[in-house]
């Protein structure tokens, strides 16, 4: 497997985890720069799963995190 192989299995992994924990461990494995701003954040996991081609249900679920985010 090549090391695009990898990053793009992880990625895809990643991003359909919806876990924030797990996404920012994978950002920080391939060296992407993480926002500090929530929101930011849950912005640009939104873009990636619309790019990947992920369920409407798993944007529509980011989307509503970013909604939310900095929120307590």
């Amino acid at each position: 497997m090549t090391s695009l192989d990898e990053l793009i299995r992880e990625r895809d992994q990643a991003l359909l985890s919806l876990d924030a924990h797990e996404i920012k461990r994978f950002m920080n494995r391939w060296n992407i720069r993480i926002p500090e701003d929530d929101r930011e954040f849950w912005k640009i996991v939104r873009n990636a799963l619309v790019e990947i081609g992920a369920p409407h249900k798993t944007i529509r679920s980011a989307e509503i995190r970013m909604q939310y985010a900095g929120r307590k």
